[in-house]
């Protein structure tokens, strides 16, 4: 694995998923949920945010999982 200096935030988040044994597909799947986060708060940073953005976004219409609503805490624990 190559050093995570100079790496963007959600690259990183990637990297430690599969280092933390994740499966690809899933940890794919959770940066995904995780930029799609950032980008409904209009790109601020995670560190700005809590768990009221946390919930505002997965309440949102623009939360569409796959594999349905269901998989909404999956979601919120990954973001």
């Amino acid at each position: 694995m190559e050093p995570a200096q100079g790496k963007k935030l959600l690259d990183r988040a990637g990297d430690l998923l599969l280092a933390a044994g994740f499966e690809r597909a899933a940890a794919v799947q959770y940066v995904d949920w995780m930029r799609q986060y950032i980008l409904h708060h209009g790109k601020r940073h995670p560190e700005e945010m809590g768990m009221a953005e946390v919930r505002q976004y997965l309440g949102s219409s623009q939360f569409r999982p796959p594999g349905g609503p269901e998989r909404r805490g999956e979601a919120e624990r990954a973001i």
